[in-house]
């Protein structure tokens, strides 16, 4: 049991975070008081709240990018850049534009093979129906009978 210093009460450890240069190993805050601190500063200072986020700094997400497709799909940035160029930057299926960001990988679970880059959510809704040719004619045929004209 400690005492948080901000609020008085008395919590369980587990309810403050490890903090390993602290006496007991732990912050002198509790978890509940140290989020509503950081929620009031995150809202006084965006700007400085922007420039903490890793995920926004531009050369961790151009890295992380390329470490992913190299270690899923064994392809680089540059590929997949090439593979969007040579679909004229349009998802093959619903022919939305995409771009890297935007853009995911479709590839056979089984072999591993790279089909193409669509869109998220056709992405999405190939894998949802297992990547199977007869659940996707099914599923065309349960549409084209059902449409409300």
């Amino acid at each position: 049991m400690k005492t948080c210093t901000k609020c008085g009460f008395t919590k369980k450890l587990d309810e403050f975070h490890i903090r390993v240069y602290s006496p007991d190993g732990r912050e002198t805050r509790c978890k509940e008081c140290l989020s509503k601190k950081n929620s009031v500063w995150a809202k006084e200072n965006p700007e400085k709240k922007l420039a903490k986020d890793r995920r926004n700094r531009p050369h961790y997400s151009e890295r992380a990018r390329e470490r992913h497709l190299m270690k899923n799909y064994g392809i680089s940035v540059a590929d997949k850049i090439a593979m969007i160029s040579r679909q004229g930057n349009k998802c093959p299926i619903c022919l939305s534009d995409i771009e890297l960001a935007n853009g995911r990988v479709d590839h056979n679970h089984i072999t591993g093979e790279i089909r193409g880059i669509l869109c998220s959510k056709c992405n999405t809704g190939i894998g949802q129906l297992r990547d199977s040719p007869v659940i996707i004619l099914s599923a065309f045929k349960y549409l084209t009978e059902r449409v409300i004209q």
